[in-house]
This record gives structure tokens, sequence and C-alpha cells, in this order.
């Protein structure tokens, strides 16, 4: 990790990333909406995985282990995480530019919630949970440490299919049009599913 100590230009829009990431949480406050559906356990449980991840991408690389060796294939690996960092957090902000009043950090879902078309959502159903993860995935590729995507990915991809499962069953179940609506959506990944 010595090499992100220097003061090149990907590193500073590493940590320039980091900082928007984390004014994310202040320019988009948590509305506590009490919804006709609620769940709060899959916000904990992928708060607390990608907390993992970030831990462990920095525990395995000052050990040395699962590290990627400083070579013309890591920097183009860091250009890519940035890349992955920039379309993240250009989903998160518009998604949650886009949701408005009904952004929550939680799952809430309740009649008075209108479906959105526009922005992000426009072509995806889960912008938000796409920005994030390629956010999480650019971390790790950006230090240069494969061993904490290996083994605490798995935990996250399950997170993120539970949370985004979970928002789609109250949807079917309070706004019966979410069928009509997602049908014209991709899930997560354009022209794959």
């Amino acid at each position: 990790m010595i090499h992100l100590q220097a003061l090149t230009f990907p590193n500073v829009l590493f940590y320039i990333a980091n900082a928007l990431w984390l004014l994310e949480f202040i320019f988009f406050r948590n509305r506590t909406r009490q919804g006709d559906f609620t769940e709060r356990a899959s916000f904990w449980f992928l708060t607390i995985t990608i907390g993992l991840v970030i831990y462990a991408t920095i525990f395995f690389s000052r050990l040395g282990i699962g590290t990627f060796q400083p070579t013309s294939f890591y920097t183009v690996g860091q250009w890519l995480a940035l890349s992955f960092y920039g379309l993240g957090l250009y989903l998160r902000y518009q998604g949650s530019r886009a949701l408005g009043l009904n952004f929550t950090r939680h799952v809430a879902v309740s009649k008075s919630m209108t479906l959105i078309e526009h922005g992000p959502y426009r072509y995806w159903r889960h912008p938000l949970y796409l920005g994030l993860g390629l956010i999480v995935l650019g971390f790790p590729l950006f230090v240069g440490n494969w061993l904490s995507l290996v083994s605490i990915g798995p935990l996250l991809i399950l997170g993120f299919i539970w949370r985004m499962r979970v928002e789609e069953k109250a949807l079917l179940k309070i706004h019966p049009e979410y069928l009509a609506w997602r049908k014209k959506r991709y899930w997560l990944i354009p022209f794959v599913f």
C-alpha cells in the first residue's frame, strides 16, 4: 500500500472519489419513511459487508497478501477502478436525485410512492445498487488487492441479491404496475440481465 502514499494523479483522483462517496451521506440524507412495507436488515448486512471489503483490502494489502505487483497491468487496473468509481458515483448521485423524497437507505415502500421513470431509472431497476457495487469493486481494484474481493465478494453479492429481491417483492405487492415497469428495464447489467 505504499504506492497510495505517493501524490500521483490517479491517487489524488482516488482520494477525491472516496470523499465524494462519503459526501453522499450528507447530500442524500436518509429519510425515515414509514411505508406499507419496511425492511432494515439488508441495509445493515450490506453496510457491514462493505466495511469488511474495505477493511480486508487494507489489512491484506498491509500484510502483502493477495496483492497485485505494481506493473503496467496494475496501472491499467487503477484506471479501470477509477472508471468504476466514476460510473458508480454518477449512478448513486443521479439515482438518489431521481428518487427525491422516495429515497431512503432502508427498503421502505408505500402506496403514496410513484414509480420513477427518469434519470438512471429509465434503464435500470436498481441503479443505486449497481453504482454501489461498482464503487465497492473499484476500491480493492485500485488498491491492488484481489483477495478481499474473492473472500468477501460472495457475501456482498448475496447481500445485493437479498436486498433487490426484498425491494422487488414489496414493490410488486404494493404497486402491481411494477411488473410492467420492470419489464422495460435491466435488472443490473445492460444487455445481459
